[in-house]
């Protein structure tokens, strides 16, 4: 990516090319590598979300159109035969009963009309989890609403499954689900961040300090640490060091992050240090520390410890 925008740009800040700007100065430093998927989000990013933007979210995924009714628990429809319900945005919080069974009466008193003269209907309720008490009573509730001729099929969709996928290829218009899906779950996951842990000293000589980022790991399932980014001037809102954005092993996309690092002050005195990981799910945290240095001694102020 670094080479590619160096050959877009005609600026080089590479250590192999003499630099054709001073972009490298103390004023001009540039780095900033950031990992980014289309389709993937971080299911922190969720929490604190406002149900109405959540809405939107879940929508637009469908391709659907807001209800055309304004109640509390149907917000959109994809077809004319397909209803959405849309629980919390909060990965931390159920779809409870109380949503399930709001959402079942509003279907049948919207679509009356519609279940009388024998049409049938889908009613799926979106969450990322459901109270245990949910699908009891929805396959009760089906066998009665089928008895009385009811057509109403009610579906429990969590965003985190596979299926949920497959349901938004399928009204997308994918052909050939079955064969393509392999290809296809890479485009939209929803993944949990990775745990920074603490940056620790692991020895000193001069100026010269031997960092390792403890107990960093990835957390989401198939979830692997590919990279880790160091700066030893951190300001709090981004990485500025190019020489130290990447820290790996591997090679063709097959990376593995390399956690410890050794860096060398100009000078003795206080400095703010912060470590990236990033893993292979779009999933990235940092961990940032301050460090007093001296000739032959370095100390990290414990207080400073923080988990971004």
């Amino acid at each position: 990516m670094i080479d590619i925008g160096e050959k877009l740009s005609g600026i080089t800040v590479t250590a192999r090319i003499d630099p054709t700007l001073n972009l490298k100065s103390e004023e001009n430093k540039i780095a900033d590598l950031r990992i980014g998927y289309v389709g993937s989000y971080p299911m922190e990013k969720f929490r604190g979300i406002e149900h109405a933007e959540f809405v939107k979210f879940i929508l637009g995924l469908y391709g659907a159109m807001p209800f055309t009714t304004l109640t509390e628990f149907l917000h959109g429809t994809a077809n004319i035969k397909l209803v959405l319900s849309i629980g919390p945005g909060s990965p931390d919080e159920r779809v409870g009963l109380t949503h399930v069974e709001g959402a079942v009466k509003e279907t049948l008193r919207q679509y009356q009309k519609q279940f009388s003269e024998g049409q049938d209907c889908i009613l799926q309720i979106i969450g990322w989890s459901f109270d245990p008490a949910v699908d009891r009573w929805r396959r009760k509730t089906m066998e009665v609403l089928n008895k009385r001729g009811v057509l109403l099929q009610i579906e429990l969709v969590s965003l985190a499954s596979e299926s949920f996928q497959q349901k938004i290829f399928r009204n997308v218009g994918e052909s050939n689900i079955d064969l393509k899906f392999n290809r296809l779950n890479q485009l939209l996951t929803f993944t949990s961040a990775p745990f920074a842990g603490q940056i620790a000293v692991r020895g000193c000589t001069g100026l010269r300090v031997k960092f390792e980022l403890e107990g960093a790991r990835a957390m989401g399932a198939g979830g692997k640490l590919i990279n880790c980014q160091w700066d030893f001037e951190y300001d709090g809102k981004r990485f500025s060091q190019r020489e130290y954005a990447l820290n790996r092993t591997g090679a063709r996309g097959d990376f593995a992050a390399v956690l410890e690092f050794e860096h060398e002050f100009p000078r003795a005195g206080t400095y703010t240090v912060a470590a990236r990981v990033q893993d292979n799910l779009d999933g990235q945290a940092t961990a940032v520390a301050q460090i007093v240095v001296s000739e032959g001694r370095c100390e990290l102020k414990p207080v400073a410890h923080t988990q971004v």
